[in-house]
């Protein structure tokens, strides 16, 4: 059975303060009915690592819209080895995405 497909990725915002969650509303999409992990990746330029898995229901063909929150671990220093990042960039799928992929790029900011 193939996975529910990410369609959209949309961040509440494109820029938060350090320190902060992020809510993020996602649109995905399945075959079949099923219910699956949803996970996001991240990366600070250091390579893709899971941020949040999330099982969630999907029903069949149908378009739906999801809500999740990242924790504010995931934008400071001790997540990423030390290293505090000023740009995440975001995706979802089962397995993390390759090098080269962008994903949706979020900033963060020492205000």
């Amino acid at each position: 059975m193939p996975a529910p497909v990410c369609c959209a990725i949309l961040p509440a915002a494109s820029a938060l303060r350090r320190g902060a969650s992020l809510n993020v509303l996602l649109v995905m999409e399945s075959a079949a009915a099923c219910t699956a992990p949803v996970r996001f990746w991240g990366n600070d330029g250091s390579g893709w690592r899971k941020l949040l898995e999330e099982m969630r229901v999907f029903p069949a063909e149908e378009h739906v819209h999801l809500y999740f929150t990242l924790p504010a671990s995931c934008f400071l220093a001790p997540f990423w080895d030390g290293s505090a990042p000023e740009e995440v960039s975001l995706a979802v799928g089962d397995c993390p995405p390759k090098a080269t992929d962008a994903g949706v790029l979020i900033f963060v900011e020492d205000r």
